[in-house]
């Protein structure tokens, strides 16, 4: 979570505290320190960078449903009305199908494949805190392909 807000710890706890982890502030500035340093220094490949630009050429290959989930997914984050838990609901419903276990992997792929058309990365944070993280705004430039 840290390299995705770019080790900014007034929105790192701003992010927690929204979904009710609440720190002090020198607990948290100590913590995040240890693991900015760590982070850069023995384990750079966790370090995230959010794309500048939407990613085209990854766009392209992906195939018609998948392009209609990440549209989906884009449809949800324009309705601000959406609380966390309802947003969690209704993003894990774009892919539902009745085959429960169908369902899972197509889960995990719309989440996977938002990882990598926003930090060209398999994995990232939990969804929740990707979209806070990122910001609602800049995932819908990040995810225009139009």
């Amino acid at each position: 979570m840290l390299p995705l807000v770019n080790f900014d710890i007034q929105l790192l706890k701003a992010i927690l505290s929204r979904n009710g982890e609440n720190y002090e502030a020198e607990q948290l500035e100590e913590t995040a320190k240890r693991a900015e340093h760590w982070i850069t220094r023995w384990y750079p490949q966790k370090l995230i960078q959010v794309n500048e630009r939407p990613d085209r050429a990854l766009h392209a290959t992906l195939n018609a449903t998948e392009r209609q989930w990440i549209e989906a997914f884009r449809g949800l984050l324009r309705n601000e009305r959406n609380d966390d838990e309802q947003l969690m609901e209704d993003i894990y419903a774009i892919c539902r199908v009745e085959d429960k276990k169908v369902m899972k992997q197509n889960q995990k792929r719309l989440f996977s494949l938002l990882y990598q058309l926003v930090l060209q990365s398999n994995e990232g944070p939990r969804m929740p805190y990707f979209i806070q993280g990122v910001g609602r705004e800049r995932l819908l430039s990040l995810l225009d392909f139009n």
